[in-house]
């Protein structure tokens, strides 16, 4: 089983194409960061579950025209660059230099994608406490 334990909005989102070395601005974007777990629970624990691992989706909405300056068959990987708020009130920059593509890449007016971020444990812990 998943649940999703932490959703933080980002603002001034940008997605970036990465090709033969070089970053590309795709589409300016809005986006949300999800946090999720994997869990099983085991009636042995009682009402205790075990958490099999954590990861982070990446959910983005496009409001621009995408950049077709770039070819889409030369795009090595995406990436994503926003802004997120803590709890502290500051805004906090987040930049996902590895972005697994997990649906229709729809780059059209309110078109949507989905993202799973490789990211390090730091990060995904930094994150989990924003």
């Amino acid at each position: 089983m998943e649940r999703v334990i932490k959703a933080l909005p980002c603002s001034h989102g940008v997605l970036y194409a990465l090709s033969n070395g070089n970053r590309y601005v795709l589409a300016e974007c809005g986006a949300k960061i999800e946090i999720a777990e994997k869990i099983e629970h085991i009636p042995v624990l009682g009402k205790g579950r075990v958490v099999h691992g954590r990861y982070i989706t990446l959910l983005l909405t496009f409001d621009h025209k995408p950049n077709d300056a770039l070819e889409l068959c030369r795009i090595d990987s995406f990436g994503f660059k926003g802004e997120y708020l803590r709890r502290d009130g500051k805004s906090e920059t987040v930049d996902f230099t590895r972005c697994l593509l997990i649906s229709d890449l729809d780059l059209t007016d309110a078109g949507t994608c989905t993202f799973e971020v490789e990211c390090s444990e730091e990060l995904l812990n930094r994150l989990r406490s924003a």
